[in-house]
């Protein structure tokens, strides 16, 4: 039976005003092909956190997270930063994203996989990556990270993961 998961608001680290937001939406679309889980609507998710937070990086704190999860009834919860976002300047400008993620069990608040992943793409001048693809290609890297390491457990604890 798939775990019921809920996608957090990422906190912005970076000085894109909408990196937390554009990586979120990402890994909530990435999560949504692994068979293991069934993921919760992003607007589910963070209207939970509408009015009780200023600042997303207060709301995505461990605590908050777990509480809002359990509000919500999700089995876990992904939550973490986006620490870059950004093109490098100088003679080629080459995309950077940086996204420290993790899995919560929200029943105990136990972390059970965390992994933090920074790319830079090719000069876009050259008809290299752009900041979304980069962008992309960080969420899916991470994602197939996660579902390798929840089969891997799953298979040494009689079908279970977590």
């Amino acid at each position: 039976m798939p775990r019921k998961v809920a996608v957090f608001p990422m906190a912005n680290l970076t000085t894109h005003p909408y990196a937390g937001q554009i990586i979120g939406e990402l890994l909530f679309t990435e999560l949504k092909s692994v068979q293991q889980f069934s993921v919760m609507s992003n607007a589910e998710s963070w209207k939970a956190f509408q009015g009780k937070e200023t600042d997303l990086e207060e709301a995505a704190l461990h605590q908050n997270v777990r509480q809002t999860a359990l509000q919500l009834g999700v089995d876990a919860a992904v939550f973490g930063s986006v620490t870059e976002y950004r093109y490098k300047r100088g003679v080629d400008e080459e995309p950077v994203v940086g996204v420290a993620i993790r899995l919560m069990d929200v029943g105990t608040g136990t972390i059970l996989w965390g992994a933090s992943l920074s790319k830079a793409g090719g000069c876009c001048s050259f008809g290299g990556d752009t900041l979304s693809s980069t962008a992309q290609k960080v969420c899916k890297d991470l994602v197939n990270s996660l579902q390798k390491e929840f089969l891997r457990k799953g298979a040494h604890k009689s079908g279970t993961a977590g």
